[in-house]
C-alpha cells in the first residue's frame, strides 16, 4: 500500500481496458453490424434516404424501451447510429436514426465516423496485443527453428 490512490486507480482503469473493454468492442463492433445487416429496419433505412451505391453499417444502437406509465401514455424512444459508406470514409459522417414515438429524424454529424473507426481499430490493437499474441507460439516458421538450432550448434547465441 506504497502506492497513492491515483497510481493504483490507473492500474485498474488499464486492465480494464485492455482485458474487458476492448476485446468486447473489437468482436462486439462486427457482430452488432451483422445483426445490422440481418434485421434491417425498414423504417431507418427509408429515413436514411440510401441511394444504390450507399452501404449502412450499424455501430450503435440505444433506448427502444416504452415509457408505460399510469400518468403518461405510452412513449418509444430509441436511436440507431449507422457509419453510411462510402461517405464514412470520405466525410466521416455518422447517422443517427432517433424514434420517438412514431416521429423519425436523422441526425447527420461530420467526423464522428472517423473516431468511430479509429476507437475500434484501436481496440482490435489492444486485443490483438495484450489477448492474443501472449498465446502465439515464438517460433512458427521452419526457418526462424533452423536460424536457433544452427546457432547453437555452432557455440552459442548470435
Amino acid at each position: 500500500m506504497d502506492k497513492p490512490w491515483h497510481e493504483s486507480l490507473g492500474v485498474i482503469i488499464w486492465a480494464i481496458t485492455r482485458f474487458i473493454w476492448a476485446p468486447f468492442m473489437a468482436f462486439g463492433a462486427p457482430l452488432l453490424a451483422v445483426y445490422g445487416a440481418l434485421h434491417a429496419n425498414e423504417a431507418d433505412m427509408h429515413a436514411l434516404q440510401l441511394r444504390s451505391t450507399q452501404v449502412p453499417l450499424l455501430v450503435g444502437t440505444a433506448g427502444d424501451d416504452k415509457d408505460c406509465s399510469k400518468y403518461t401514455p405510452c412513449t418509444s424512444i430509441g436511436q440507431r447510429t449507422y457509419l453510411v459508406f462510402p461517405e464514412a470514409l470520405f466525410r466521416g459522417e455518422l447517422a443517427a436514426v432517433n424514434h420517438k414515438d412514431d416521429i423519425v429524424t436523422v441526425d447527420r454529424r461530420p467526423f464522428l465516423g472517423y473516431l468511430v473507426i479509429a476507437v475500434w481499430v484501436a481496440c482490435v490493437a489492444l486485443t490483438w496485443r495484450y489477448c492474443v499474441r501472449p498465446w502465439l507460439p515464438t517460433s512458427r516458421t521452419p526457418l526462424e527453428r533452423s536460424r536457433a538450432a544452427s546457432s547453437m550448434s555452432q557455440g552459442g547465441e548470435r
